[in-house]
C-alpha cells in the first residue's frame, strides 16, 4: 500500500505541477503517508489548511442549518463579536472599519459574497 500511495502522489504532483501531502489512517491503526512536490516538501512539512477546509466547513454549517440549529440568513457578527470579546479582541466593525460587516450572513460567507474587502489575518488577532 505504501509503495502505491508514494507512486500515486508522485505521479499527481508531476502531472498537475503541485505539492501534495496525503495521510491515511486505517481503523486498525495502520498509517500511510506520502508527499511530493517542490524542493523540501516532505511528509513532515506543515501546510496551512487555508481554502482546503472550505468544503468541510460548508457541509458542517449546512448540516447545522438543516437541523435548525443555525439560520444561515442571520448576521454572524453578533456571534463572532461575542467570541472576540472573550478573547479580549475588538469587534469586527473596529477591524474592518466598514459597517456593512454587521449584516454579513453565513450564506454570504459560504458564497464568498459578503462584499467586504479581504483582510489581513494579523489585524484580526492583534
Amino acid at each position: 500500500m505504501q509503495h502505491s500511495l508514494d507512486s500515486l502522489v508522485a505521479s499527481l504532483s508531476s502531472q498537475y505541477n503541485v505539492s501534495l501531502s496525503v495521510g491515511i489512517k486505517l481503523d486498525e491503526g495502520t498509517e500511510y503517508a506520502a508527499a511530493a512536490g517542490r524542493a523540501g516538501f516532505s511528509k513532515a512539512t506543515k501546510v496551512p489548511a487555508g481554502s482546503a477546509v472550505k468544503p468541510f466547513t460548508a457541509v458542517a454549517l449546512l448540516q447545522l442549518a438543516v437541523a435548525q440549529l443555525i439560520d444561515i440568513d442571520q448576521p454572524v457578527a453578533p456571534a463572532v463579536d461575542r467570541w472576540r470579546a472573550n478573547q479580549s479582541l475588538p469587534p469586527l466593525t473596529a477591524v474592518f472599519k466598514d459597517t456593512r460587516i454587521a449584516s454579513v450572513t453565513t450564506r454570504h460567507l459560504l458564497g464568498m459574497q459578503s462584499g467586504i474587502a479581504d483582510y489581513d489575518d494579523g489585524e484580526l488577532f492583534q
